[in-house]
């Protein structure tokens, strides 16, 4: 085992250093390995070697998980997990920005990690390991994005040993997203939590949470309709009241006289009052809330409530006038209106100002088939499957509901931008008036919005974590994106291009998914056997007759011997059990494929073919070069084409040549592929 390494005649010695005596020999050994793959020039290396050895102390004096990894006494399986190095790093950059005042000096620190990370994920020792912002620049990633990166509170870092530099990035929130998740016991966790991969955690806290939050929003959903229906049951049983209270509130017989229905009206208890005054609302004002156009009106109505609450000891913070208590009871007031925009957002991947400016109309009027949609596309969902059977308000529900409770306010004169609104709000809408003076209803400004639905997911996380409706498309999106690929993310998002879903698909825990996939494909890659036709049958153990059929088969194909081991398995979303499969822009992540690659000179020339397809498509943008599934299959291509060309076996060489000669003697077949079809 090596414990030093040289560069350009100076020597790096971890011994020296003490490294040895506190670090497993097969990671010194591993460290010292790696230089040769860099280019670094010495004086860069000096900085590199400098900022290990801060780093590697660091971990130690404050015994960081990682450390407890790599220690010498550890049975050492490998070099730790992306958790293990992240929150190093994240830690690590943390303590260089407490100790060293110059921003360059920072940077050359944390840069110096970025580096032997860098190489230890190029060679596969680690995970890829997120490079964190820079010292002395505005940091790209503060805002969080999805429910599995939310900014945690002051009370719930404090829990979990973190600060508040855990919510100053995507990776380092996640990250203190899952700690917390663990350290509170909110909720019960899979038995092989602690073994999972980041990605898979990930993937099980957004569907917790998105669990959660659907059926809270449509808990609170349906709690606002039925304060709504007993109002409305409450207005029905006291609207014999109304008469009276009608010319109580009205009586304008001049100062020093006494209104003839006072005595009357203090005879009320304070619930007949305050049920006769909603019901007042409703028959004799419009079927709105007060909202102070006749001042006297509203001072007589509060004054005398607020008589009776004190003549029955009622509490102030219960029971005094509270114009949003009728609101609740008569319209749409926040309480319904922030829940009912959350759930269209959440089962049709709008986006937020798409749905709060939805029309009226907003359902298709033929055969009331609703235009916005989520059971049929998401049916094999793994969200929908945690939940579906719990569900019992659907969009149409909603729509219906808001369009019912909103009539009345269809019934004044709007304001024309308002006029053909489904949302629409009378509580603290006063800020527009008619011209007669009069407070209308109005759709709710966006601010309004924004305020109320994270009020609302803030109650159903019980404050222990914060996000915005927005945040919950996002996170929606990326499930979807996760479990079907950038593709499916498009076709719920209902986006134009490729590249915005590919940019809502960039998130921590797809970067995380990306990553796992990534060293996955690479160790394939470094174990792949390429063979020739004639002596595979014998390696692989099968019957040499059947395998050449399947052989055949496979030439035929046209995708130059990649082994499927089960082609009609079922094994890919979209393909019946039986069926062939047709997903090939999937071949190299699926786990069907097998660890062998035959060499012959038609399966060489359809890979050439294909590689020759693959890049036109890029070139002209009908596919994504940087889709995992493209990049695996280009990638692939280019290592057996170097494998062949790279060989000292002559053959090798000769054989890629005749590939490249019968290729110019055919039609590209694959030019003319629908890669919609493939992929």
């Amino acid at each position: 085992m090596r414990s030093n390494f040289l560069i350009e005649g100076g020597e790096y010695c971890f011994e020296k250093h003490g490294f040895t005596a506190h670090y497993h020999p097969e990671f010194i050994d591993t460290l010292c390995w790696l230089p040769r793959f860099s280019k670094a020039s010495k004086k860069s290396f000096d900085n590199n070697w400098t900022s290990l050895r801060e780093f590697l102390n660091y971990i130690s004096d404050i015994n960081h998980a990682l450390f407890e990894h790599l220690h010498i006494d550890s049975p050492l399986d490998n070099l730790g997990s992306f958790e293990l190095w992240q929150s190093a790093l994240i830690s690590f950059r943390e303590h260089v920005d407490q100790k060293y005042k110059s921003p360059s000096n920072k940077n050359n620190y944390l840069s110096g990690m970025h580096f032997w990370t860098g190489l230890l994920a190029h060679k596969n020792k680690i995970p890829r390991i997120f490079q964190l912002n820079s010292f002395g620049k505005s940091t790209g990633d503060l805002k969080p994005a999805t429910v599995a990166d939310a900014a945690l509170p002051p009370s719930v870092l404090e829990v979990i040993g973190g600060s508040k530099s855990d919510n100053h990035s995507e990776m380092s929130r996640l990250i203190a997203n899952l700690k917390a998740v663990e350290v509170m016991g909110d909720y019960e966790l899979p038995d092989n939590f602690a073994e999972l991969n980041l990605d898979k955690k990930a993937e099980w806290l957004l569907i917790k949470r998105l669990s959660d939050i659907r059926l809270g929003i449509e808990c609170k959903f349906i709690e606002a309709r039925k304060v709504r229906v007993s109002g409305l049951v409450a207005i029905r049983a006291h609207r014999h009241l109304t008469s009276l209270l009608n010319e109580f509130l009205n009586f304008n017989g001049g100062s020093g006289k006494i209104n003839p229905k006072l005595k009357e009206v203090r005879g009320l208890t304070y619930d007949e009052y305050r049920y006769g005054i909603l019901a007042w609302f409703w028959y004799c004002n419009g079927k709105i809330q007060l909202k102070d156009k006749d001042g006297k009106i509203y001072r007589t109505a509060t004054k005398y409530l607020n008589e009776k609450r004190k003549n029955e000891g009622l509490d102030a913070k219960v029971y005094s006038w509270n114009d949003l208590w009728f609101a609740e009871r008569l319209g749409c007031a926040a309480n319904l209106y922030s829940p009912a925009l959350l759930i269209l957002i959440f089962d049709n991947s709008m986006n937020v100002t798409s749905a709060t400016n939805l029309p009226v109309d907003c359902i298709n009027e033929l055969g009331d088939i609703p235009t916005i949609e989520w059971y049929k596309r998401r049916a094999k969902s793994t969200l929908f499957k945690a939940i579906c059977n719990k569900l019992r308000v659907s969009s149409l529900d909603v729509v219906v509901h808001l369009k019912r409770v909103t009539k009345p306010y269809r019934e004044l004169q709007l304001n024309p931008e308002d006029e053909n609104m489904l949302f629409l709000s009378f509580y603290s809408s006063s800020d527009k008036k008619s011209k007669g003076g009069q407070a209308l209803p109005r759709k709710p400004n966006d601010s309004t919005f924004t305020v109320q639905t994270k009020a609302t997911i803030a109650e159903i996380s019980n404050g222990k974590w914060a996000a915005t409706a927005e945040m919950v498309r996002k996170s929606v999106l990326l499930l979807s994106a996760m479990n079907g690929g950038v593709a499916k993310l498009k076709d719920e998002a209902q986006h134009k291009g490729g590249r915005t879903s590919t940019a809502y698909a960039d998130r921590a825990p797809m970067k995380a998914k990306h990553d796992a996939i990534m060293r996955e494909f690479k160790e394939w890659l470094q174990t792949l056997i390429t063979m020739r036709l004639d002596n595979a049958a014998e390696k692989l153990g099968v019957d040499a007759f059947e395998y050449k059929k399947r052989m055949d088969q496979i030439i035929d194909a046209g995708f130059g011997g990649l082994i499927c081991s089960d082609p009609r398995g079922g094994e890919q979303e979209g393909v019946e059990v039986g069926e062939i499969c047709n997903k090939v822009a999937r071949c190299l992540t699926c786990k069907n494929k097998e660890h062998v690659f035959i060499e012959t000179v038609d399966n060489v020339m359809h890979l050439l073919m294909w590689q020759e397809a693959l890049n036109q498509a890029i070139e002209e943008h009908r596919i994504d070069g940087t889709d995992l599934n493209w990049y695996f299959w280009l990638r692939f291509i280019k290592t057996i084409l170097s494998r062949l060309t790279d060989s000292p076996v002559e053959n090798k060489k000769a054989l890629v040549a005749d590939a490249k000669i019968q290729m110019s003697k055919h039609e590209n077949p694959y030019l003319l592929i629908d890669f919609k079809e493939v992929s």
